[in-house]
């Protein structure tokens, strides 16, 4: 398995057209790492305080149209 160093040094390399499809297939493993961590944290209830506060202020009238 490559390294770290020798993965950056390949995608310095790589042509426009390759480094564009790369970016796109990172920008999709790195969404899909983002909706897996945030389902875990829901999951784990670690977000329930977060939206606890959010409805209080909603109710209290706090909030802004935006």
């Amino acid at each position: 398995m490559l390294g770290l160093i020798e993965i950056e040094k390949a995608v310095e390399h790589l042509p426009r057209q390759e480094f564009d499809s790369f970016s796109a297939w990172f920008e999709k493993v790195e969404a899909k790492r983002w909706d897996n961590e945030i389902k875990k944290d829901i999951d784990m209830g670690l977000l329930d305080s977060l939206g606890e506060e959010a409805l209080l202020e909603f109710k209290n009238g706090s909030c802004k149209k935006i």
